[in-house]
């Protein structure tokens, strides 16, 4: 069995730290089949990611990241350049993967994560996908979990850009499923179970997928199994 866990609201909480649970929880999901960890979260490197859920160690190669999409969708597309809303580690990525920043003809536009962004950056972003460069979203969450409290996600951004182009985005992140296909092509696999707090993302990503799945902290008819904490869902799966 192959297991697909969200970590932002189910095993970590920004201003908090790892949920109550989540290192037994893993632990006792690696006994069972192969674990890996995904995150909407457009702003760290993987490596950011596997520090932030420490004692879950998980080798970079089964942290799935929105950034990692980025990645690998630059040097799948052969995209040369590209314009992104977000933080300074999209843009390392998108240039580590070998496509330059461009204002003005950008192929591709990403949108990420950001507190502060900008009406000029999402009007410029507009014009881009209007004139034909591929409209990729790292996910369209309305919400993140921040210091217990919900912060608007990158789901605000992403509707406003498709309002104003007409256009929908290509999704690399949540409730799209280019994550659960990489790992599943990885795996040569189909058997997989994504755990998540979401069942507008997490859970809906798997019914798209064809997966079975497992909410946490809430009850939803979407979910195959849902259980109110990691320990409950420990008995579940």
């Amino acid at each position: 069995m192959i297991y697909a866990v969200d970590i932002d609201g189910t095993l970590f909480f920004e201003g908090i730290g790892l949920a109550e649970g989540a290192v037994d929880f893993i632990q006792h999901l690696h006994t069972k089949g192969q674990v890996y960890l995904l995150s909407n979260n457009s702003t760290q490197s993987r490596i950011q990611i596997q520090e932030k859920v420490y004692p879950v160690v998980m080798d970079e190669d089964h942290i799935v990241s929105t950034l990692a999409m980025v990645e690998y969708t630059i040097r799948k597309e052969e995209i040369a350049s590209a314009y992104y809303i977000g933080n300074f580690v999209l843009e390392q990525y998108i240039i580590n993967s070998g496509a330059r920043i461009d204002r003005n003809n950008a192929e591709a536009v990403f949108i990420g994560y950001t507190q502060n962004p900008k009406f000029s950056s999402i009007t410029l972003a507009s014009r881009l996908v209007k004139n034909g460069a591929k409209f990729y979203s790292l996910g369209n969450d309305s919400f993140y979990p921040v210091f217990g409290k919900l912060t608007p996600g990158v789901g605000y951004l992403e509707g406003a850009i498709a309002q104003i182009t007409g256009k929908q985005p290509l999704m690399l992140g949540k409730p799209g499923i280019s994550m659960l296909n990489m790992i599943s092509e990885k795996e040569n696999s189909r058997d997989i179970i994504m755990v998540g707090d979401n069942p507008d993302t997490d859970i809906r990503m798997a019914n798209s997928f064809g997966c079975k799945s497992l909410l946490i902290g809430k009850r939803d008819p979407r979910a195959t199994y849902c259980a109110k904490d990691l320990k409950e869902a420990m008995k579940k799966i």
